[in-house]
């Protein structure tokens, strides 16, 4: 499994369980080039679930909170769809990203 694999136009990257720069704990990262966006499930920096979309082209930002459940329903959906289009490296990933979640 390398660290990045591609589905319906968009870039996905590993979960990660450690913090990033901005204290944000990010289990799901989609980045597409046409148009340029972001994407990005996890917990914020202080403990909440959030969902960021970054429009890059557009100029135009937005993180919110959601509920735990979106989150738990985002992970299942990718881990359905990993499974479903034949990568189930990525989705024993995120399935243990979910595992992580449910003990944090």
């Amino acid at each position: 499994m390398g660290k990045k694999f591609h589905l319906n136009g968009y870039r996905y990257s590993r979960p990660n369980t450690n913090r990033n720069k901005e204290g944000n704990i990010v289990l799901i990262s989609a980045f597409s080039v046409g148009p340029a966006e972001v994407h990005q499930w996890g917990l914020n920096a202080y403990g909440q679930p959030y969902r960021l979309d970054d429009y890059i082209d557009e100029n135009s930002r937005s993180e919110n909170i959601i509920s735990r459940s979106e989150l738990v329903g985002e992970l299942h959906r990718l881990i359905s769809r990993c499974q479903s289009e034949g990568y189930p490296d990525w989705a024993a990933a995120y399935q243990n990203a979910l595992l992580w979640l449910n003990n944090h």
